[in-house]
């Protein structure tokens, strides 16, 4: 986030949730002087969070490990582009919808966030690509549908 804000950008961070970590994320951001553009919002209830996806320009999930995240497909359907870390199953999907960066990569992160808020048509492109996917690929008679094709295929042999 440092980086994002020197480079002129006026970008804030939110972060929902609770956990161990706060403390020292708080503590990282007060020594990196970016208190006034990182809000930490606390645990937000699950029917608040459409909200707040939609309220954000890009979904920043740097994980070291996932299955599929709900919290990026919850984005997506908001029409929130993400950038997140290259993970499978995430990869398959996030290339249309946003950037997958290597694990670790603090830099690629900054300038694929730097990218997305900088090109607003790249955002809105992504977000609506985002939407369409998790209806094709994760809506319940999508869901249903491609288990069915799957197990008459398993039961032909």
């Amino acid at each position: 986030m440092a980086s994002v804000r020197d480079s002129g950008l006026d970008a804030h961070l939110y972060l929902c949730g609770d956990g161990p970590m706060r403390g020292t994320l708080k503590h990282l951001v007060e020594g990196k002087g970016i208190s006034n553009a990182v809000h930490f919002l606390g645990q937000v209830p699950s029917e608040e969070m459409p909200k707040v996806y939609r309220s954000a320009d890009v979904l920043v999930l740097p994980s070291r490990a996932e299955g599929v995240p709900r919290v990026v497909l919850e984005a997506l359907a908001c029409t929130t582009p993400v950038v997140t870390s290259a993970l499978p199953p995430i990869t398959d999907f996030v290339s249309e919808s946003g950037y997958a960066v290597e694990i670790g990569d603090t830099p690629g992160f900054s300038e694929r966030l730097k990218e997305l808020l900088e090109n607003p048509d790249r955002r809105a492109e992504y977000g609506k690509r985002g939407r369409e996917i998790v209806k094709e690929r994760f809506e319940w008679e999508n869901l249903v549908d491609q288990t069915t094709k799957v197990l008459e295929r398993l039961s032909r042999g």
